[in-house]
């Protein structure tokens, strides 16, 4: 991991257990943001197929296929329940787990070995009929500096339990 991901005030020294208690120091915040969400993906994806290398933005890159396991992603969101003290329903989780997919691609420099894109095609269907899909193609540069962003001043922090819980009821 790396420092930049902990909260702004977790105790010293750290450890990995802080990791998720709040937001970290502002002026890392969106370095810290992205380790954090590649870290998660990398726990609940798995690749499906290597498609060799290719060019992205001038520099030789792997590209790979992903995609989320549900399997993978049951068993972290248990974990992460359970390590917070809260309540699991896991035949909820795992039959709103069952309505979606999520396929994407990975491109990770050839030299460096840094994420250089993902990508995400995620759906969500009910009955067979698609009712909700999200794409996000998540391009990354500039990997010795972090960039100036600010979540809105409105935005909320939740969890994934809550993102499939929210989607769900809608």
């Amino acid at each position: 991991g790396t420092v930049c991901a902990y909260p702004k005030y977790t105790p010293v020294p750290f450890k990995e257990e802080n990791l998720w208690d709040g937001y970290p120091e502002e002026t890392n915040a969106p370095y810290g943001l992205a380790k954090k969400m590649l870290l998660v993906q990398s726990q609940v994806m798995t690749v499906t197929k290597d498609n060799g290398i290719r060019r992205i933005r001038g520099r030789r890159a792997y590209v790979y296929d992903i995609a989320v396991d549900p399997a993978r992603l049951l068993a972290y969101l248990r974990q992460a329940s359970e390590s917070k003290g809260s309540p699991f329903d896991e035949a909820a989780v795992s039959a709103d787990i069952s309505r979606f997919t999520a396929v994407g691609q990975l491109w990770v420099d050839a030299e460096t070995l840094y994420v250089q894109r993902i990508t995400w095609d995620i759906r969500r269907s009910e009955q067979g009929t698609e009712t909700l899909r999200a794409d996000a193609t998540v391009d990354f540069s500039l990997h010795d500096s972090a960039p100036a962003i600010a979540p809105p001043a409105n935005a909320k922090t939740f969890g994934s339990a809550d993102f499939l819980r929210g989607l769900s009821d809608g």
